[in-house]
């Protein structure tokens, strides 16, 4: 049995169960949008609540994207430049990025950039509903997204 490495975070005053990642720098959270069977199992970041700390970014049109090459998932192929053909599964997870006050332990972040995910074959364990990518800010593709007047 797989476990994984989770912590708990408040987002908009709910609490979630986060896997931790050491390869990538966003915040994101399956949200009440995703409909698949993977987002059915696990707790969810409630877009109705309309939570007076929710600020959206572009009126919610912001995409957010992320994969991960795991050894399961769909398949894709690669070509590099010495035509060596590399097949791998991958997994990914999209949305949007929108802004929330995010609580971890005593600190607390108003208006952090997190992802909404609205679709996702990504399969979590111990009831974990997104993950805190702890990585590099340069690894961040949702601090490359936002606009200055966010941050």
């Amino acid at each position: 049995m797989l476990r994984t490495y989770y912590t708990v975070i408040s987002v908009a005053n709910i609490s979630f169960r986060i896997g931790l990642d050491t390869g990538s720098a966003d915040l994101w959270l399956i949200s009440s949008a995703c409909s698949t069977s993977e987002c059915s199992k696990v707790p969810k970041y409630q877009l109705d609540y309309h939570s007076p700390t929710f600020v959206p970014v572009n009126n919610n049109q912001t995409a957010f994207n992320v994969s991960f090459a795991d050894g399961t998932g769909e398949w894709a192929v690669s070509v590099n430049i010495t035509s060596t053909v590399t097949e791998y599964f991958f997994k990914a997870a999209n949305g949007f990025i929108a802004l929330e006050t995010v609580q971890v332990s005593n600190l607390t972040v108003a208006q952090q950039g997190f992802g909404a995910v609205t679709s996702s074959n990504i399969t979590f364990d111990d009831d974990v509903s997104g993950i805190l990518g702890l990585g590099f800010p340069r690894l961040s593709d949702i601090s490359q997204s936002i606009s200055c007047q966010y941050l």
